[in-house]
């Protein structure tokens, strides 16, 4: 549909937009996620993610992980283990508690 400049036209046209909400990390990106042994930053927020995907755990040089405003109720275990991860944001989430894990957390910046 196109939309036009007309008040009324628009407002037609913005009806017809129906948001999709799926979840972006789809299967085969995810796996595709794990070949990217030198990913340094990786970008989740916004994703309507319920945890972090286990992926995130096989990127080697993985030094930003950010995954705010998303319901993320708990973290993998093995996140606290991962020696490049320097920050870690995970603003506007779920997270109740924090296993004792990675309560030893090794980075410089923890952002909750």
């Amino acid at each position: 549909m196109q939309c036009s400049a007309s008040y009324a036209e628009s407002k037609q046209c913005l009806r017809a937009l129906t948001p999709v909400r799926t979840h972006p990390v789809f299967t085969g990106i995810v796996q595709e996620l794990s070949s990217l042994v030198k990913l340094t930053q990786l970008v989740l927020d916004h994703n309507l993610l319920r945890h972090l995907p286990p992926v995130v755990l096989l990127l080697p040089a993985l030094a930003v992980l950010m995954a705010s405003s998303n319901s993320i109720t708990y973290l993998p275990e093995g996140l606290g283990q991962m020696q490049q991860l320097q920050a870690l944001l995970l603003n506007s989430n779920q997270l109740m508690q924090v296993r004792a894990e990675q309560s030893c957390w090794h980075g410089p910046a923890l952002h909750a």
